[in-house]
């Protein structure tokens, strides 16, 4: 995992964080968030360390009972980013797609249209040119299209 690559997953935890800030202030049960909560903290940590299955069945947690959609796509955002750093692209690109394909015009998609980009542009530039564009349409006001566009001038 290159610098950048590990600078992107601390940003993506930290937006995680907001999401999950979120999501505690409308959930009832205090003992739920905490829970949610700290099964987040120990999917990042484990992810972060690259104890991937660790990470996984905390992630699959999370996403099964995530107390609003938005902490639920953070958990998969985060379960994608998992597999793209197993060396699964594949399963990663799936992953992704299932974010930015729905109707939702919302921080994750983006995120996960920015990552899609970036692993389709040594396979295919024209594909991953394509994707940059899109998001910049689809997700204007987001930090990857700010992103998107730096990287179309290059």
């Amino acid at each position: 995992m290159n610098a950048f690559h590990r600078i992107q997953v601390r940003l993506l935890h930290v937006l995680a964080w907001v999401v999950l800030g979120s999501a505690w202030l409308g959930c009832s049960s205090q003992n739920f968030k905490n829970t949610w909560q700290e099964r987040y903290f120990v999917a990042s940590a484990a992810h972060d360390r690259e104890h991937y299955e660790e990470a996984e069945g905390h992630y699959e947690q999370l996403i099964k009972h995530a107390p609003t959609e938005d902490a639920r796509r953070a958990a998969l955002l985060g379960r994608a980013r998992l597999e793209e750093d197993r060396g699964k692209p594949t399963e990663a690109l799936e992953r992704y797609r299932a974010l930015y394909e729905d109707d939702r015009r919302d921080r994750f998609g983006a995120h996960a249209m920015e990552r899609t980009a970036g692993i389709k542009k040594e396979s295919d530039p024209l594909e991953a040119r394509a994707l940059l564009e899109r998001l910049i349409v689809r997700y204007p006001d987001t930090i990857p299209a700010e992103h998107a566009v730096r990287d179309l001038r290059l």
